[in-house]
């Protein structure tokens, strides 16, 4: 069992190494607090043993950061990966591929009520706007339990990397508008007009959006590992 003097020198061990988000300081403290736990030596202390053992077992302070950079891209890749899946689930994995279908009654439906242009204005501020929005509230709502259990890091690195990815949708969102509306066609309202002038083109653009909003949402829920690999 650690006592809080140990705990206190794990984190401070961590923090020294630049374990900034809570799955790798997680991940970290488990190994210390593990290899510790079921040291050789039975009257050696918290601090001699992070020294003389687990930093030479990790390559040192140099190594034990280079694991985390090496380890983080690994976990990036696999986040953006499993958006990937999830993304084409929607088309042809089931029951994934009933979501799909509802989102284009949805839209079709809503089409004949409010229009196309409407109904992919509507699209797009939930696909661009919602997942943002929601990994900030789940950013908040990690920081406030870390306060609550007493973690020295609060920070999530799926929430960081799930915000990315929703926030990428609104910027290309935005560019593409500006880009397409504002250079080429010298007005972004011309976009619209486009929209409605061609219902196959709105349709599609609406739904694309409310499954990259589905897919951002979605990853907020999935639970990915960061693994340090100790040789």
């Amino acid at each position: 069992m650690i006592s809080e003097n140990e705990h206190n020198e794990i984190n401070g061990f961590l923090r020294n190494v630049g374990a900034e988000h809570i799955e790798v300081y997680q991940e970290l403290y488990d190994h210390v607090a593990t290899s510790f736990e079921q040291r050789a030596i039975t009257t050696q202390d918290i601090k001699t043993h992070i020294r003389e053992v687990v930093q030479p077992n990790l390559g040192g302070t140099l190594g034990i950061k280079k694991i985390i950079t090496a380890r983080t891209k690994a976990f990036n890749k696999e986040v953006y990966g499993r958006a990937w899946d999830i993304f084409k689930d929607y088309f042809i994995g089931w029951p994934s591929v009933l979501i799909s279908i509802l989102t284009v009654a949805i839209v079709l439906v809503g089409r004949e009520y409010w229009g196309i242009g409407t109904i992919t204005k509507a699209a797009l501020v939930f696909g661009v706007m919602a997942p943002p929005l929601l990994t900030v509230a789940g950013m908040l709502l990690h920081y406030l339990d870390g306060r609550r259990k007493k973690l020295k890091v609060t920070s999530s690195l799926r929430n960081q990397v799930v915000i990315r990815f929703a926030t990428f949708g609104t910027t290309l969102t935005q560019v593409s508008f500006f880009l397409i509306g504002g250079m080429i066609f010298g007005d972004t309202g011309l976009i619209y007009k486009l929209l409605i002038n061609n219902p196959l083109l709105g349709l599609s653009l609406s739904v694309i959006f409310i499954l990259y909003g589905c897919v951002s949402l979605q990853l907020l829920k999935e639970k990915f590992h960061f693994k340090i690999a100790v040789s």
